[in-house]
């Protein structure tokens, strides 16, 4: 059996499983994203820009002259919004606003709105500062209202309410910019997870010994030290204890060897000579693999080589299982 990595295939069901044994992982990534998005659209809406600005706000009532239906349909919201910010308009506020007031501050704060009626209408001034907001909400009304005087569709132009400008706090989404933080939070670390688990290279279940290395596995055993099928074991125990385990590292064997009741082991790496004659002739030498650390390319390696040198291994002994794994991975 030569190494071929490029041709194993990934158990789906073993990825999927071992993912979500991330849940508290996933969990604290989706909890971090939330904060951190939230974090940053409070930093980047309500606090680089400052104190929100200050809102004047003013309903005038616009009457139209008798038997005018053409004006009554022109002078729509959209229009106003257009008429409001030229110099049709603007012009005629700029006389009313002291001289450190500029027609570009002014065409800038301006803002319309018409309700159902289209008689009445709703102006905001906004300003960074509240004495300014109200001294350009005051001007304004005075121009609207020599516009009305001036144009043959009005009657007049009036006001008939105002309020002083009042600072209004910005309409904050940071629990729409939590809930998106929180899904990019979960999916980012769901994708990292499944790549780190796809590249995982280690043994974890009895079927990839017998789809990669062709060798059956004689007994697992939990983290717990006990088997995980009592039955199995029963029938498998006298035949382990009286074979040969090899194992691949020094603190792996002494502890295979008092599980499995086997008397004699060694470790792939301090084989000799005498060793190597002695699993060639042994009955069965059983390959120790513990359950989520073993590399399948490290046994992969050792079954090749152990080819090579004439022993036959017989199968494999799992060791540290989860029996949680394991229940989801059979459905048992």
């Amino acid at each position: 059996m030569e190494p071929n990595n490029l041709q194993e295939k990934v158990d789906s069901l073993s990825v999927f499983i071992r993912v979500f044994r991330h849940f508290r992982a996933l969990l604290l990534s989706t909890i971090i994203g939330a904060a951190v998005a939230a974090l940053l659209y409070y930093v980047a809406v309500d606090v680089m820009p400052g104190e929100p600005d200050y809102t004047s706000e003013a309903t005038v009532y616009l009457e139209f002259e008798p038997g005018t239906l053409e004006a009554f349909q022109y002078f729509n919201a959209y229009t106003w919004r257009q008429i409001a910010k030229s110099n049709m308009i603007t012009d005629l506020v700029m006389p009313f606003l002291p001289e450190d007031y500029s027609k570009e501050e002014l065409v800038s704060s301006i803002w319309v709105e018409l309700k159902a009626d289209v008689r009445v209408m709703t102006i905001q001034i906004r300003s960074p500062k509240k004495e300014r907001a109200d001294v350009m909400m005051d001007a304004m009304i005075k121009g609207l209202g020599q516009f009305g005087e001036n144009r043959p569709e009005f009657v007049s132009i009036y006001e008939i309410g105002v309020n002083e400008a009042e600072r209004i706090p910005r309409k904050l989404l940071t629990e729409r910019a939590a809930g998106l933080g929180a899904v990019c939070g979960f999916l980012l670390c769901l994708a990292v997870t499944f790549v780190k688990e796809i590249l995982n290279n280690a043994i974890y279940t009895p079927t990839e010994c017998k789809k990669r290395f062709g060798l059956f596995t004689e007994a697992v055993f939990l983290k717990d030290g006990k088997p995980w099928n009592d039955n199995e074991w029963e029938l498998s125990k006298e035949k382990v204890a009286s074979g040969v385990i090899l194992a691949l590292k020094p603190c792996e064997l002494q502890k295979t060897m008092e599980l499995t009741g086997t008397i004699k082991g060694y470790v792939y790496d301090e084989l000799t000579v005498e060793t190597v004659n002695e699993l060639k002739n042994a009955d069965d030498v059983f390959l120790h693999v513990t359950w989520g650390e073993t590399p399948g390319t490290q046994v992969e390696y050792i079954v090749f080589e152990c080819e090579k040198r004439g022993i036959n291994l017989t199968s494999v002994v799992i060791t540290e299982a989860d029996a949680r794994f394991l229940k989801k991975y059979y459905r048992k």
